[in-house]
């Protein structure tokens, strides 16, 4: 015995055959795409990072020494590890900015004083 068939078979079938279609050329499509990602060059990276990460402690507080005991009172006298030493450039580059930030928030408390002066008068006035 044959299932019923209703009004909109065959234009899910058309539907379900396009869909078929469009699968199988995307699939044909991902099937003959090269790599657009080198992976020589993923490799030398993840190398290069590996390589760098190994340089940095898991914990900055645990020194060389490794873990502690707990209640040795050792892990008081360890110091954080010191920042990297700033170069002449770098300092003179820092100061640069910040003559030039002060020069800015002078020539702004000049402005504003001058306003405040006028809203003084301008009050002074109405009154």
């Amino acid at each position: 015995m044959l299932a019923a068939r209703g009004l909109n078979d065959p234009q899910r079938r058309i539907e379900r055959e396009k869909i078929d279609r469009d699968n199988l050329m995307l699939l044909r499509r991902l099937q003959y795409a090269k790599p657009s990602v080198s992976t020589d060059n993923e490799m030398m990276l993840a190398g290069a990072h590996l390589a760098m990460s190994r340089k940095f402690a898991a914990n900055p507080f645990l020194l060389d020494g490794g873990p502690l005991p707990a209640g040795s009172g050792t892990a008081a006298v360890r110091r954080r590890p010191r920042s990297a030493p700033v170069g002449k450039e770098e300092r003179e580059g820092a100061a640069g900015l910040l003559e030039e930030s002060t020069a800015q928030v002078s020539v702004h408390t000049e402005e504003f004083e001058e306003l405040h002066s006028e809203a003084e008068d301008m009050v002074g006035e109405l009154k």
